[in-house]
C-alpha cells in the first residue's frame, strides 16, 4: 500500500494542494531524495513551493538539543524562510482572519 503523502500522490490533488515550505538536510539521504521528488512534482503540478536542501546538514539540524546534528545557520534560515513563506502565502499574524 502506498502511503497517501508521498509526491507521487500530490497529482490527486488537482488544484487542491496548499502552498508546500520545506527544509531538508542534506546529509540524510531517504530525506534528500523525497524532497528532489517533491519539489519535481510541486513544480509539475503548478504547487506554489519552497523547498530547500542544506548542504551539509544532518538529520535534526534544527533540533538544537541535539548538538552534534545541529546546524545553527540551516536552522535560523529554515525558520526565517517558513516565516516568510507564511507571511506570503497566509499574510502577516492578525492582518486578516482566519476562515474555516
Amino acid at each position: 500500500m502506498q502511503n497517501p503523502i508521498t509526491p507521487t500522490r500530490v497529482g490527486s490533488t488537482s488544484g487542491r494542494a496548499c502552498p508546500i515550505v520545506g527544509s531538508y538536510p542534506e546529509l540524510d539521504r531517504p530525506t534528500v531524495r523525497d524532497a528532489r521528488k517533491l519539489e519535481l512534482a510541486l513544480t509539475a503540478y503548478g504547487v506554489p513551493h519552497d523547498i530547500l536542501i542544506y548542504p551539509g546538514a544532518k538529520h535534526a539540524f534544527a533540533n538544537d538539543r541535539r548538538p552534534r546534528r545541529y546546524n545553527s545557520a540551516a536552522a535560523e534560515d529554515a525558520w526565517r524562510r517558513t516565516l516568510a513563506f507564511f507571511e506570503q502565502h497566509l499574510g502577516s499574524p492578525g492582518s486578516r482572519p482566519v476562515q474555516i
